[in-house]
């Protein structure tokens, strides 16, 4: 849950044309407050963890084979088990090997993390 004060920073951004992209928990689209912003202010809302409808879904396509950069995920099922850890120190160590490597974020504490790490 947002707090007062993340939730007028949200605002403010949105009052200056920003568009949110959430992947929190709550789905801010189904905010009347947030609702409001987006039509005042003419910016959209992406709740990413909100399924599509049934009739927007598609199967596994097997595409993530075309990829031909190597992939490493880091995957965990609870908080607090050092996955973040574990991709920062792994992206530094191939990176003091000259292997060009970035981090992609994607969990519920994302927009506060620094990617370049």
């Amino acid at each position: 849950m947002l707090t007062a004060h993340e939730r007028g920073l949200l605002i403010e951004a949105m009052s200056h044309g920003f568009n949110i992209v959430s992947g929190m928990h709550e789905f801010l689209n189904d905010d009347p407050m947030f609702a409001a912003a987006c039509v005042a202010n003419k910016v959209g809302i992406v709740d990413v963890r909100r399924p599509r409808d049934k009739k927007d879904r598609r199967p596994f396509s097997g595409q993530i084979h075309d990829v031909t950069c190597p992939r490493i995920a880091v995957l965990g099922t609870v908080c607090a088990v050092g996955k973040r850890a574990t991709a920062i120190i792994l992206a530094r160590a191939l990176n003091d090997r000259c292997q060009s490597a970035s981090r992609l974020v994607w969990s519920q504490s994302s927009p506060a993390m620094p990617t370049h790490l």
